[in-house]
């Protein structure tokens, strides 16, 4: 398991690139900066969906959470994220929930690849 700190300072990045670094979980620093915009998790190992984090993200317009190995987005998984735009979870196949609860009307850009059967039922 990879640790890393975040600094207790706020720092207002609107763009957060944390890929190919075998994270597990995430600091709850990074839900500090109400303002981000893009948050990029990709290749990572992270197994429990970021509620708590996304939840305080409420700019956020892009998230790459592709090729983790997550278990299971909650139904208000994005119940928080109305701005978001683009989304990627390709390559965590199953991980969708059956019945979500949640809206993504103004994701422009949903990037599932194996998911992509999950996805049909609920986009209409």
């Amino acid at each position: 398991m990879v640790m890393f700190t975040l600094s207790t300072k706020q720092i207002d990045i609107a763009k957060l690139n944390l890929s190919r670094n075998s994270i597990e979980d995430l600091p709850l620093q990074l839900s500090s900066c109400a303002s981000r915009e893009t948050l990029n998790l990709s290749r990572n190992k992270i197994k429990v969906w970021p509620n708590v984090i996304l939840k305080s993200l409420q700019n956020l317009v892009c998230l790459k959470l592709d090729s983790n190995p997550l278990i299971k987005i909650p139904s208000d998984g994005f119940e928080a994220a109305s701005k978001l735009q683009i989304l990627d979870l390709s390559g965590n196949a199953g991980c969708l929930p059956e019945y979500p609860s949640f809206s993504i009307d103004a994701v422009t850009r949903i990037v599932f690849e194996a998911s992509t059967r999950y996805l049909l039922p609920f986009l209409f």
